[in-house]
């Protein structure tokens, strides 16, 4: 599932470059690929208030704004191949691997 959000995100910022993945917005669709990414292969899943709770988002509606505006930005290219899955596996292992911390996004260590 979060391979899945992963590979949506990734999308999303190279379909539409006007569209800034930033501090103030991260969570947000953090938060809508992961229900989607859940919401999209299965027949059950957890509710939209359940997520907005988790989230930190405000209200439902402006989840279900949200969950139906990612599948419309990525032109409802929502289909997740093995091979696409298989990718960013290794590239998170070369990224293990190597001091490129282009993408990392763990805490900086004092």
């Amino acid at each position: 599932m979060y391979l899945y959000a992963q590979i949506l995100l990734h999308r999303l910022s190279q379909q539409d470059k006007r569209l800034a993945i930033t501090p103030y917005n991260m969570h947000r669709l953090l938060i809508i690929a992961v229900m989607i990414s859940e919401k999209f292969p299965n027949n059950a899943w957890n509710s939209a208030c359940r997520y907005a709770k988790v989230g930190g988002i405000a209200s439902v509606s402006e989840m279900n704004q949200l969950e139906l505006a990612m599948p419309k930005l990525l032109y409802f290219h929502m289909f997740v191949t093995c091979k696409e899955i298989a990718s960013v596996c290794n590239d998170e292992n070369h990224s293990e691997n190597s001091n490129d911390s282009s993408l990392d996004f763990r805490r900086p260590t004092a």
